[in-house]
């Protein structure tokens, strides 16, 4: 009983050597029986062999070993792990005759398979055998897909691992199964599938035992309908085989082809000498058909290839369609449509031969080149004027709308109509339309004749006519050009307007009609154009009046823009002798009654416009041309006499205002201080460039920079373009010609200069004032160097970002041999950087200040210098005496809260230096004063800062920075209160720590007194004391130091310490040059720092008796 046994039965391998093994461990065989145990995983019922994996036996066996393919003779059942041996026994008796009855129920429906494999499904097993022939070997695999064109199959060989793996998807945990085999999983997806032929396959219904007659029947059952259905699509394209028109895209053709076609696509051809294809594409023109074969539906560029067929070669194909019937007989309908569609084409091509004016865009024409080649194109654009059209070349594989657009004459295009729905009713179209362009063209023909002396004020863009001696050509206006009595004019009139960028030139109004082929009515456009031209003929008349009234010159304020011509010694700026001298105004200047001209930069009909470059800017842009060398200009004004009574009003109250402005800028001329934003006024350029209208320019006031105590300027001059720049007082005055009230404007300058002053000389009493508060300045603060300072003092910054080497080597020569580094000579200007209110002393920062706008901190005075100021100044000067100093208020928004402030911080400086000196004459004993304790050394009077307190001399290391470390007794050390602004309170906390200090040092004594006798037993990190004879002279060391390590000998009197000792110069210092080896009866303990000495000594007294006590 070795059939149909389930999934983890146990079961006995025998004779296994021929079949697949891997994973194989030692201990893989059951000592008991000398066979191999295993574990049923699947069966096969197509081969009767089984899929096991070994199992876990007894002892020493352990299992993992992978059989495949193991038939089921060679499986033995086993009951070793059953409660119930007899009865497991018995169930698989039952299971192996299930098993039989199904085999032979599954073999006798197989034989009626034999001849189907039509209308196979998807994930059908099949037999394939290598050959149309039983007898060849049969080969396990799976339907992928059918392709009906060709008659085949795609199918997936299947290997044993494969089709076991598929049994046992519902069975055991998923992630563990694809874990186990996911190496054959691997292997299964390698095997390509492949192409075979209907005949070649036999289904079979060994993959479901469960199923037998039902699936067979259904399998015979579709194989006769796909007959039939065969059948019936032979004879639709049997039928159809002459029908070669009327065919549509994505369409199955079948295409003759012979031996060239074969080997340009690589194909060969079937029995019938077609090969399969799909239509993507259709030529109307040529009635051509684009195949891609093979015939899928989506295009694959490496393996397919498209080419143009013509249509007898093409026959339709109805293997993939639903409805072969209906669809062959829509196709017959839509082949006569196109049949039909021709034969019009053909005809209406005949009709409409002569009709080649107005074909509307998009039509399709061929061109016929100069060799008399056809070319299809469709056309973009017909020009009434020139009877032409733009033609738009077609491609089959690409459409159109491609580049190389050209223009081609009506009588080189023929219109077709190949691709239209309805020629018929296309060629009355056409027909139509070229009567409306004939008779379109007489129309324009008498109106120009109506209108041929109309030639002045033709509006931009229209087409002309250009008649002289040697040819007669239509062109567009450019430009009309009255003063001169000439138009400017494309060379052809098919390029428009916009987008012209061509040559052009430039022809005399005589030589010009009115060409009204544009004109959708050109009679009514006749009738316009005579009375336009009337209309100017009687402005131009009106302006050559006023012109000559106007010749003379000498008019002011004349507007910008303005067309005007030099006169008089005005013609000698020209830049050249054949210049018109005419342009356009660009400025009128009113303080010097002069103009900035703009001269036209066209050349002579001669040449092109093109001809002038921009490096000959300067030659026409002339400035400061007087009055009197201008005349006004009319031809172009709408109105001419109009502007003349402009120009004249203009003119009076230019001379009025000139007259009152002179006297207000004599009024003003000095008042350059506290000018408001806005006003325009006179400046000195820094650089010292002289231009055409002086030294002096003309700008706008921007704001004023009270820390370079400069103004910023906006003029827009020749020299500098249009910017900012920077301006002392000194250098610039108010400018009031251009104020609507001259008098007005020159009082307002007065009036702020005065207040100005006034504020400016008030400041100077408040200085004058301070001038002697000079203690405890505040950052930021500008002050006046009032006695110099040595050079020495002075030290250049570090090398800043954007700063040269060769400026900075400048720098340093300058500050060695020329002069005094700022910020120490008399006069100069420096600012506080740093302070020591102590000392009364300084630190300046000292410079040029920073070119860019300041930047405040949030917590910072907007009265004072910012810090990034500070920091980026050039120069340093340290140690600047008090009195060397004398505050400004520049800078100050409120410089009577800024002096009070100075005052207040002044004479409270004064108070805590009382307070000091007085601390001084009194010379009080501190004890314990705390580290960073600032401190007066009394017998020199420096200053320094308490490092440590040493309260066995007593005494302290204190750090001066000119000095450094060194230390002092406490009777010479008082404490520098002059920082503190709580004089008392400061005092009495110092006398608490002082009386807290005795009272420690008495327990000191008391401590050392008690422990004079402990030179034994100390332990590591006691403060000790040694002897003075053991100390080493002249190494700065003192007694005091830390003990280190312990040398125990069998003698006490030969045991050592390693103690550290301390530096003279700082008593909490220590290094490895102090440690020395003392013996231990020479060393005692000390507790001059300790906080509660009494009971440091008790706890180290209870260690030593501990110690002691230890065996």
């Amino acid at each position: 009983a070795c059939l149909g046994l389930r999934h983890g039965d146990l079961v006995e391998l025998v004779e296994i050597e021929d079949h697949h093994q891997t994973d194989i461990h030692d201990g893989g065989v059951n000592p008991m029986t000398g066979t191999v145990l295993a574990s049923v995983v699947s069966f096969d019922p197509w081969f009767g062999c089984y899929h096991v994996e070994a199992s876990p036996g007894y002892d020493t066996f352990t299992g993992g070993a992978k059989f495949l393919g193991v038939p089921a003779s060679n499986v033995k059942p086993v009951f070793w792990n059953c409660s119930e041996p007899q009865a497991a026994a018995c169930a698989c008796l039952g299971l192996h005759a299930e098993i039989l009855a199904q085999l032979k129920l599954v073999e006798e429906a197989t034989t009626q398979l034999n001849g189907i494999y039509l209308g196979l499904r998807p994930l059908q097993w099949v037999e394939v055998s290598d050959e149309a022939s039983t007898a060849a070997k049969l080969k396990r695999c799976q339907v992928v897909k059918f392709d009906a064109i060709a008659g085949r199959y795609l199918v997936k060989p299947l290997t044993l691992a494969y089709s076991m793996l598929r049994e046992e998807e519902g069975d055991g945990d998923s992630s563990a199964r694809l874990k186990r085999w996911r190496r054959l999983v691997d292997d299964t997806n390698s095997i390509p599938a492949r192409w075979v032929l209907a005949e070649q396959v036999r289904p079979v219904l060994w993959g479901d035992c469960s199923n037998d007659f039902p699936e067979a029947t259904s399998l015979v059952v579709a194989h006769q309908l796909a007959e039939c259905r065969l059948a019936l699509v032979a004879a639709v394209e049997e039928a159809a085989a002459n029908t070669q028109l009327g065919l549509e895209k994505d369409m199955l053709v079948a295409v003759a082809i012979d031996g060239l076609d074969s080997c340009l696509w690589g194909l060969m051809p079937n029995n019938a000498g077609n090969v399969f294809g799909r239509i993507v594409d259709i030529d109307p023109w040529s009635c051509e058909y684009k195949v891609r074969v093979p015939a899928e539906k989506e295009a694959k560029p490496t393996t397919q290839a498209e080419r143009w067929i013509p249509h007898n070669r093409v026959r339709p194909i109805f293997r993939e369609s639903q409805d072969p019937q209906g669809d062959w007989a829509t196709l017959q309908v839509k082949a006569c449509r196109a049949a039909k569609r021709r034969e019009n084409a053909e005809a209406a091509r005949a009709s409409v031969a002569g009709a080649l004016l107005g074909l509307p865009k998009g039509q399709w024409v061929l061109e016929t080149d100069s060799s008399g080649n056809s070319k299809g194109c469709v056309v973009v654009e017909y020009s009434r004027v020139t009877g032409s059209y733009l033609l738009d070349p077609w491609d089959r594989d690409r459409g159109h709308g491609l580049k190389g657009r050209r223009q081609r004459s009506s009588g080189k295009v023929q219109p077709v109509f190949w691709a239209s729905e309805d020629p018929l009713a296309d060629v009355e179209t056409c027909l139509r339309l070229h009567a409306e362009e004939l008779n379109h063209g007489a129309e324009a023909l008498k109106a120009e004749e109506d209108a041929r002396f109309a030639n002045l004020g033709l509006p931009v863009g229209v087409a002309v006519r250009v008649f002289d001696e040697n040819e007669d050509v239509t062109c567009r206006v450019l430009q009309y050009m009255p003063e001169v009595g000439e138009y400017r004019l494309t060379i052809t009139a098919d390029v428009a307007i916009e987008s012209y960028s061509d040559h052009e030139q430039r022809r005399p109004c005589t030589q010009l009609r009115r060409c009204f082929l544009d004109e959708d009515r050109p009679l009514e456009a006749a009738v316009q154009t005579i009375k336009a031209h009337a209309v100017e003929d009687a402005r131009i008349r009106e302006a050559l009046e006023m012109n000559a009234a106007c010749a003379a010159g000498g008019l002011l304020d004349l507007k910008e823009g303005i067309r005007v011509m030099l006169v008089g010694d005005g013609l000698n700026r020209r830049p050249s002798e054949v210049h018109s001298g005419r342009g356009i105004v660009l400025r009128y200047w009113p303080d010097k009654r002069t103009y900035d001209v703009m001269l036209d930069t066209g050349a002579p009909s001669s040449l092109s416009r093109k001809s002038f470059c921009s490096s000959e800017h300067h030659l026409y842009h002339i400035t400061s041309v007087a009055a009197r060398h201008l005349a006004p200009l009319f031809s172009e004004v709408p109105k001419p006499k109009a502007l003349r009574q402009e120009l004249e009003t203009r003119h009076v109250g230019a001379a009025t205002c000139f007259s009152k402005a002179v006297l207000a800028n004599s009024a003003c001329r000095n008042a350059n201080l506290g000018l408001p934003a806005g006003m325009r006024v006179y400046f000195q350029e820094t650089s010292g460039a002289i231009n055409a209208r002086g030294t002096e320019q003309i700008g706008t006031i921007q704001s004023f920079d009270k820390f370079h105590q400069r103004y910023r300027l906006f003029c827009n001059t020749v020299s500098n373009g249009g910017c900012c720049i920077d301006v002392v007082p000194s250098a610039l005055r108010p400018y009031v010609f251009e104020a609507d009230d001259p008098a007005a404007e020159s009082a307002l300058a007065v009036a702020a200069h005065e207040t100005e002053l006034a504020r400016l000389w008030q400041l100077e009493e408040l200085e004058a004032k301070i001038s002697k508060c000079n203690l405890n300045l505040p950052t930021g603060l500008p002050v006046r160097i009032v006695q110099a300072i040595p050079r020495s003092h002075a030290t250049s910054l570090p090398k800043r970002p954007g700063v040269s080497r060769a400026q900075q080597l400048t720098a340093w020569l300058s500050s060695l041999v020329v002069a005094k580094p700022p910020g120490c000579s008399v006069g100069d200007i420096a600012y506080i950087a740093d302070h020591d209110q102590s000392n009364s002393c300084y630190i300046l920062a000292a410079g040029q200040l920073p070119q860019a706008l300041p930047v405040w901190a949030d917590d910072e005075d907007r009265s004072m210098l910012p810090r990034n100021w500070l920091r980026n100044l050039d120069h340093q000067v340290q140690s600047a005496d008090a009195s060397s100093l004398r505050p400004l208020l520049t800078f100050a928004e409120d410089p009577h809260a800024m002096a009070a402030r100075l005052r207040q911080g002044h004479e409270a400086a004064l108070r805590r230096a009382a307070d000091q000196c007085r601390l001084l004459e009194q010379r009080p004993i501190f004890l314990g004063m705390p580290r960073g304790t600032g401190v007066s050394i009394v017998s020199s009077g420096r200053t320094a800062t308490i490092r440590a307190y040493d309260a066995s001399v007593p005494g302290y290391s204190v750090y001066s920075q000119q000095h450094g470390f060194f230390f002092v007794a406490v009777d010479q050390v008082v404490p520098d209160l002059s920082r503190d602004d709580n004089f008392e309170s400061r005092t009495h906390e110092l006398e608490c720590l002082h009386e807290a200090e005795v009272r420690r040092l008495a327990e000191v004594r008391q401590a050392n007194e008690l422990s004079a006798s402990w030179h034994f037993h100390l332990p590591i990190g006691t403060i000790v004391e040694v002897d003075a004879q053991y100390v080493p002279c002249g190494e700065g060391l003192l007694q005091l130091g830390t003990i280190l390590g312990i040398h125990t000998e069998q003698h006490p009197n030969e045991s050592t310490y390693t103690v550290a000792l301390r530096s003279g110069c700082a008593s909490g210092s220590c290094s490895n040059a102090s440690c020395r080896t003392f013996p231990q009866q020479h060393v005692k303990p000390s507790f001059w720092e300790a906080q509660s000495p009494l009971q440091s000594a008790r706890e180290l007294q209870s260690r030593i008796e501990h110690f002691q006590k230890e065996p």
